[in-house]
């Protein structure tokens, strides 16, 4: 320190506090809309009041009619019987719910009003929860494609498109994958795409290289969630992703609303806490509907 510079002068330092905060929110919203669950990525079902909500699904099950169980037919004869499945998806409700404290102290003492910004994050994380949810079914599809000792390729998309086309889901389609299967380096699926001499001076490919992103590939919307994690250690690199429709996963809740939020009280304690919550759950829908998308990351 030398004489004369702030040290010395340190009674009156300037310490102004910007009107704009910088707000870190993760990434949510992917699989569910919470302020328009209508407009869902998968499907949403949702009543006033239950503890569980059942969907019927036709045609899903062990016994499924298609082309192959129609027949020539004689007259006088007698048409051979055929067995057709509807099954029930049930889906139990649970409450899952975060609580964020202020206390009056730190309230009155911050100009940056953390009462309001306590709400924001609160409400970002359950969106970014539900998200979870869903992204831990991708192991649930009974059909896979890729596999775990190898990058994530193209040519796995165009694996997951022919299952979903061969079990009949009707399109639109979209493939949501964790950002290490997309972006990583070595293994994900830009660096493939990129580097494939065939797709050389096609837009996507140019699209891929000057944004980094690609919001259409092998006929899925592209979409990426760091809530999606694969079985990733020192001894197994593999990551997973879920390839599928809107009917491939589902959403169920109850209440007012999906996603609450509300202020909390304690006036003995000059505390307030903000609450947040819903009462859902999640799961697949129609099983051959999604694929698992399996592939290394590390």
């Amino acid at each position: 320190m030398a004489t004369g510079d702030s040290g010395n002068y340190a009674g009156a330092l300037a310490d102004i506090i910007q009107a704009e905060a910088i707000q870190r929110f993760v990434t949510a919203g992917v699989f569910v809309n919470p302020l328009r669950p209508d407009t869902s990525l998968v499907s949403v079902f949702s009543e006033p009041r239950a503890d569980k909500i059942s969907v019927p699904v036709w045609n899903d099950g062990t016994n499924q009619v298609t082309s192959a169980d129609v027949a020539s037919h004689s007259s006088g004869g007698t048409v051979s019987e055929t067995a057709l499945d509807s099954t029930k998806r049930t889906y139990t409700l649970a409450m899952r719910a975060i609580n964020l404290p202020l206390h009056d102290e730190a309230k009155w003492s911050n100009v940056d009003r953390p009462e309001i910004r306590l709400g924001q994050h609160l409400g970002n994380a359950l969106a970014a929860d539900l998200d979870a949810q869903l992204a831990q079914k991708a192991h649930s599809f009974s059909n896979s494609v890729g596999t775990g000792s190898a990058e994530m390729k193209i040519d796995v998309l165009f694996d997951a498109m022919k299952t979903l086309r061969n079990n009949h889901a009707p399109g639109p389609y979209f493939y949501v994958g964790s950002t290490e299967q997309v972006w990583d380096k070595t293994y994900g699926l830009l660096e493939d795409f990129v580097n494939t001499s065939n797709f050389a001076g096609a837009p996507a490919q140019d699209e891929a290289i000057r944004n980094g992103y690609v919001g259409r590939l092998a006929g899925f919307d592209v979409l990426t969630t760091p809530e999606i994690t694969g079985s990733v250690s020192a001894s197994n690199h593999q990551g997973e992703a879920i390839a599928g429709n809107k009917e491939c996963l589902a959403f169920a809740w109850s209440g007012d609303d999906l996603i609450r939020v509300e202020e909390e009280r304690e006036g003995s304690k000059l505390k307030s806490s903000w609450v947040g919550s819903y009462f859902g759950a999640a799961g697949v829908l129609t099983d051959n509907y999604g694929v698992r998308v399996i592939s290394r990351i590390s």
